[in-house]
């Protein structure tokens, strides 16, 4: 990143209560709200793990089972040890027969 550019603003407060807010959406199978609340928390904070492998729940559960691996594989990468994110992949990945 060059000194001309900038960096992004992380609100990990509104990070949070986007991520609260689209995991009680999943609860209620409103998923297309849910995947927008998870997606406004990742922009509020692009390294906030739970939040990618939140969203990568609801696009499997959505049938995007593609989308969903990559959301997991981000969470992993900003969080190694994150088991359930690991689990969460290895099903997706099992789910497509690999």
């Amino acid at each position: 990143m060059t000194s001309t550019e900038a960096r992004p603003v992380v609100n990990k407060a509104a990070a949070k209560e986007a991520n609260e807010r689209g995991a009680t959406l999943a609860h209620q199978q409103r998923y297309l709200e849910a995947a927008a609340a998870l997606e406004e928390a990742i922009a509020h904070d692009p390294e906030f793990a739970d939040a990618f492998s939140n969203l990568g729940a609801i696009l499997r559960r959505m049938g995007d089972i593609e989308g969903a691996i990559a959301q997991f594989a981000e969470a992993i990468r900003l969080q190694p040890a994150f088991a359930a994110a690991h689990y969460n992949i290895g099903n997706a990945y099992a789910s497509k027969g690999d």
